[in-house]
């Protein structure tokens, strides 16, 4: 619940019935993942077949041939184009703007802090304040890239807030509540 990504991982599994089983285990994390994918980050899949898939484009353009069926891409060549632009400006420029959300929001920020705890200091052992600990200080890690983000100062955060809203509106005009972005049907364009 407290990854970005993760919810669009979760989100494409969903949307193409993938079943799947959602758990974090720190140890798994920094042991086996880490050796596997030289990284400790999130999400990871693991196939049934044990291979281990990290990055949200990796992970939906490996499983998307494998699960043909509901495709998020579409066909024609000019669209997955702009699907490919949008998805990347959403991924990789839009996060500036969900990390404000997240971090400058009071209510947000207490919610994630407590996830934190819960997921990584409950991994480690660790409940009550221990946990609370453990999510205070990955909180602080995270905080500490708002500047590099554009979202660190007062005014900052401002032009970001009202960024997301102005554009929230202008893509609900668009795209409606019952429409897709790009065609009749969801893909990653339309997330």
């Amino acid at each position: 619940m407290f990854s970005y990504y993760s919810a669009k991982t979760r989100a494409y599994l969903s949307y193409k019935r993938i079943p799947f089983v959602e758990l974090y285990d720190g140890n798994d994390m920094r042991g086996r993942i880490r050796e596997e994918t030289n990284e400790v980050m999130i999400p990871v899949v693991e196939t049934p077949e044990g291979e281990i898939l990290q990055d949200t484009t990796v992970i939906i353009d490996t499983l998307e041939p494998r699960h043909p069926e509901r495709p998020v891409f579409p066909n024609d060549p000019v669209m997955l184009l702009l699907t490919r632009i949008v998805e990347f400006t959403i991924d990789e420029l839009w996060i500036s703007t969900a990390m404000n959300t997240r971090w400058n929001d009071p209510v947000s920020k207490q919610f994630v802090i407590s996830e934190f705890g819960r997921r990584i200091g409950g991994s480690m052992g660790l409940s009550g304040k221990d946990a609370m600990a453990i999510g205070e200080r990955v909180a602080g890690q995270m905080q500490s890239y708002l500047p590099n983000l554009g979202v660190g100062d007062v005014a900052q955060r401002a032009t970001a807030t009202s960024f997301f809203e102005s554009a929230s509106i202008a893509l609900n005009e668009v795209v409606g509540p019952t429409r897709f972005a790009l065609g009749p049907r969801p893909s990653l364009g339309s997330e």
